[in-house]
């Protein structure tokens, strides 16, 4: 006899920050600590990926900033806001 699911979803959740990239999260497995998501540029191209803990579900992204929520167990969350940094490398001439 087969237990679970033959199938699991692509990804998750999907934001539009206001530049108009967007934001798809990987699908992951419901005990992996960390999710990753990845930004596609409005050409559809990946230029970036962030990886962020499973606690923090993220509601709203800005041009700086990622809003959302901490969850601690199954009655406690708390909202933040998390500053987005790059570490693009330098550019060469």
């Amino acid at each position: 006899m087969r237990t679970g699911s033959s199938s699991y979803t692509v990804h998750g959740d999907v934001l539009v920050d206001p530049l108009e990239n967007v934001w798809i999260e990987r699908y992951h497995l419901p005990l992996e600590p960390i999710a990753s998501w990845i930004i596609l540029n409005t050409g559809g191209e990946t230029m970036a990926e962030v990886w962020i803990p499973r606690s923090f579900r993220m509601l709203e992204v800005g041009a700086d900033y990622v809003l959302g929520t901490w969850t601690a167990g199954r009655r406690c969350s708390s909202q933040s806001a998390l500053s987005i940094r790059s570490r693009a490398p330098a550019a060469t001439v």
